[in-house]
């Protein structure tokens, strides 16, 4: 059942919904520590990255087959919900300064990242696209964050193994000395926690407002983490693309 895990969420009730992009299947793996099949087939193929939606219980995905955003119901059912994107990969959702709700997403093959309404109609176009002063190449994991009234937006640049902050105004790279990065996310600290497949570590980046900011080592494979998402504040979940597996983390992040 597991084959090639990529992406992965956690749903309201703490069920963990994964990518399996070997399988163009979401695997489902409830609390009680059960697994299985979620939704398979249809648009899954060269599926990247899901994120849950709890306002309207759903879930998105990125195709790279159609170069698109899935919206999947809860009974599993899917359609297509965004298609002017080139090559999405990672994909997150958060609340910005204005009190909206976003999905963000990068767009790998025009280098940026993405602005959707998750509660707008089917096909409705983004809202707005970022690209981090065209400084990022082949970008793939996405963050976002309000932070004290600032949109901030990360991405990972897997062409050029580094990690980028914008708030669409200022451009930062925080680390280059990555190895084909993939997922980010933003712990609870405000560091951030980065899957660098290349060199088989799960990493902890300093958000220093610098270039270069320190690099903290959490995790070591031999393995390729991929996909990142928190249970808690102190749990994460990793899945190992190579290894068919799904870690847990514990520590501060």
């Amino acid at each position: 059942m597991w084959d090639s895990p990529k992406g992965i969420a956690v749903d309201a009730d703490g069920d963990i919904y994964v990518v399996q992009s070997g399988s163009n299947a979401i695997t489902r793996t409830t609390t009680a520590g059960a697994t299985s099949y979620f939704t398979a087939g249809g648009y899954l193929q060269s599926i990247e990255d899901i994120v849950y939606y709890p306002t309207g219980d759903v879930w998105f995905v990125t195709t790279q087959t159609y170069d698109a955003i899935l919206r999947i119901t809860s009974t599993g059912t899917q359609q297509l919900y965004a298609t002017n994107i080139s090559n999405p990969a990672g994909i997150t959702l958060f609340t910005n300064s204005g009190g909206n709700e976003r999905l963000v997403v990068t767009d790998d093959g025009n280098n940026r990242i993405a602005f959707y309404n998750p509660a707008s109609a089917a096909l409705s176009g983004s809202v707005g696209t970022e690209d981090f002063g065209g400084t990022v190449s082949s970008p793939y994991g996405v963050a976002a964050v309000n932070s004290s009234g600032t949109n901030l937006y990360y991405a990972t640049d897997r062409n050029n193994d580094e990690l980028w902050r914008t708030n669409t105004t200022t451009d930062i790279r925080l680390s280059q000395s990555l190895n084909t990065p993939r997922d980010v996310v933003r712990g609870t600290s405000g560091d951030l926690v980065v899957a660098d497949s290349g060199s088989g570590t799960v990493l902890l980046v300093d958000d220093c407002g610098s270039t270069n900011c320190s690099v903290t080592t959490l995790a070591v494979g031999p393995w390729e983490p991929w996909g990142l998402a928190f249970e808690s504040s102190t749990e994460l979940l990793v899945t190992d693309r190579s290894g068919n597996a799904l870690y847990r983390i514990t520590g501060s992040f």
